[in-house]
């Protein structure tokens, strides 16, 4: 009986954990059950549902990467890297949360309770987009299921009203039965588009606009290696017509987002080219006169081609220097030579250099990068600066319909540059003392020879102009200031303090007469009887030249007493 008792009990504990399995699948279809009934599980977002019974776990972080992207408000994308446990395991929802500044990032993992799954790591990344527009300045930190990196922005992450606002179209559209929010989009696209082709803003016309949702932040029209916020972005399709072409351009439902679909260069055929040598042959008045021409049907006209560096309303941070770089195109008659230059010719120069020589030889129909290096205004705003070409005799022409147009840059400064320390300012002090010398009592004979402290100065003994220990201070009298040399006063006027020192401060460089009056009003009483014994001169005044920022301390001024001991 012993040994069927072990036995009986090594079959039970064989069959435990098979039993345990059974009751836990039985409670978890009691779950379900009740789930059911008790109404339908919310889904998480943004995954697909978690089935009944599955267990819902936290995915294990390796790295955390954050991405700025290079647009404005800047937009922040955040790599995490980690691995599951099993092929089994899925990536399930991932909730972003703000504290102060602080984003929590929670990326759960889903298993189904009753798989077979095997245990091998399986790698993953999840790219999760940040909402940064509208935060202020400062480090931000962001935790994904513990695990963190972080990112700064100088400056506020909102758009410059000034900077974004489309700039004024004189043709009034209001007629046209847009609505108040398609006015201002048909605005955006047409000032857009005249400006990408160098042409008056009269001379393009709206064919249409219509309501449209775009795939991301970038209208669906992103540009080589830009990252774009991944979020259906409402806004409108324009089409706007230039002559025999017609373009598109996409924007989204405020205006300040505005990208060309087609391509915005105007296509200079022989017809074009005919028609214009025609319309100079008529003498049509030109804005721009044509430059002296190598033959008599020579003329000279760009085309805007691309912004190769610094787009439109690119930020700049203050006093920074950049170089600015265009591609244009010659569509006129004329080989551009080395002769030719590139001039400033409104707006703000920006330390540009003007002429610039043209940087090759360019014939028709070729394009020239010209580039200028210049440095953003200290000042906080947007800034616009045009320049324009200068042929062989110095006639100047541009782009647009009848080449008189210049081409231009367009910047924006975020924020002041901090004000240069004020340059230091010299000052001038010393003190006032009494210059000691024993010569004796009134009506007694001289010593034969000077006593301490004393020098012989016709025929008498005085103090000898130094300041020794024990010699004490004369407080409370009238000193004047005068600029350039004695005798000179009228500057300033100050008083000694109790221990018989004054100051002249905040001073610019340059000469100063300072002068003791002792026959003042204000002097007789503290001073007389007596006389000055330094400096030198023994008048009560002092010639200082002084420095920026320069600091003299000791210009002193010694009196001696008549009769005193």
């Amino acid at each position: 009986m012993r040994s069927a008792k072990f036995s009986m009990i090594s079959r039970l504990n064989w069959l435990r954990p098979l039993l345990v399995s059974m009751v836990i699948v039985a409670l978890l279809l009691a779950g379900c059950s009740l789930s059911e009934s008790a109404g339908p599980t919310p889904e998480p977002t943004p995954q697909e549902p978690v089935a009944s019974g599955d267990i819902v776990g936290v995915a294990s972080i390796d790295e955390v990467a954050i991405n700025l992207m290079e647009s404005f408000p800047i937009q922040v994308s955040v790599l995490a890297n980690g691995s599951l446990g099993d092929d089994c395991t899925e990536i399930g929802s991932i909730t972003t949360e703000q504290a102060d500044n602080t984003f929590l990032i929670t990326i759960t993992t889903v298993r189904p309770a009753v798989a077979v799954c095997n245990e091998v790591e399986t790698p993953f990344d999840e790219n999760i987009s940040i909402n940064a527009e509208g935060l202020p300045a400062g480090v931000y930190r962001v935790l994904v299921n513990g695990v963190g990196d972080q990112f700064e922005l100088s400056v506020d992450n909102t758009l410059i009203e000034e900077s974004v606002e489309p700039e004024p179209v004189e043709e009034d559209i209001a007629a046209s039965g847009y609505s108040e929010q398609e006015e201002i989009v048909v605005k955006a696209a047409q000032t857009l588009l005249a400006d990408g082709l160098g042409v008056e803003m009269e001379s393009v016309e709206i064919n249409s606009i219509e309501a449209a949702d775009w795939p991301d932040a970038c209208l669906g029209l992103a540009q080589e290696d830009e990252l774009c916020l991944l979020q259906v972005t409402p806004g409108y399709k324009v089409e706007i017509a230039y002559g025999e072409r017609v373009y598109v351009l996409r924007t989204d439902e405020t205006g300040q987002v505005v990208r060309p679909e087609t391509k915005l260069e105007v296509v200079v055929t022989e017809e074009v080219a005919e028609a214009a040598e025609a319309e100079s042959e008529t003498g049509e008045e030109e804005t721009v006169k044509a430059s002296e021409p190598a033959t008599p049907s020579c003329k000279d006209k760009a085309t805007f081609v691309k912004d190769m560096t610094i787009k439109d309303n690119t930020r700049i941070q203050a006093n920074k220097a950049f170089e600015k770089t265009w591609r244009l195109r010659n569509v006129g008659t004329c080989t551009w030579t080395t002769d030719y230059n590139v001039t400033f010719a409104k707006g703000e120069q920006m330390e540009g250099a003007s002429p610039v020589p043209m940087p090759k030889e360019v014939a028709p129909g070729k394009n020239v990068d010209i580039t200028i290096a210049m440095v953003a205004p200290a000042s906080k705003g947007t800034y616009k600066g045009f320049w324009q070409f200068e042929n062989a005799g110095g006639t100047a022409f541009g782009i647009g319909k009848k080449g008189a147009n210049p081409f231009w840059l367009k910047i924006v400064v975020p924020k002041s540059a901090p004000k240069p320390p004020e340059p230091e300012k010299a000052k001038l002090s010393g003190i006032i003392w009494h210059d000691l010398c024993a010569n004796g009592q009134e009506g007694q004979p001289l010593p034969e020879s000077p006593p301490p402290g004393c020098i012989e100065v016709e025929g008498s003994y005085i103090g000898n102009g130094v300041f020794e220990e024990g010699e004490p201070r004369i407080g409370g009298m009238e000193i004047t200031l005068g600029a350039g040399t004695c005798p000179a006063s009228g500057l300033a006027l100050t008083y000694a303090n109790g221990n018989g020192v004054y100051e002249f401060k905040n001073l610019e460089a340059g000469t100063y007469c300072i002068t003791i009056d002792p026959l003042s009003r204000h002097n007789v009483p503290i001073l007389i009887p007596g006389e000055w014994t330094a400096p030198e001169s023994r008048d009560g005044r002092q010639t200082i030249a002084v420095s920026e920022g320069d600091a003299k301390t000791k210009v002193d001024f010694g009196w001696d007493y008549q009769f005193a001991p």
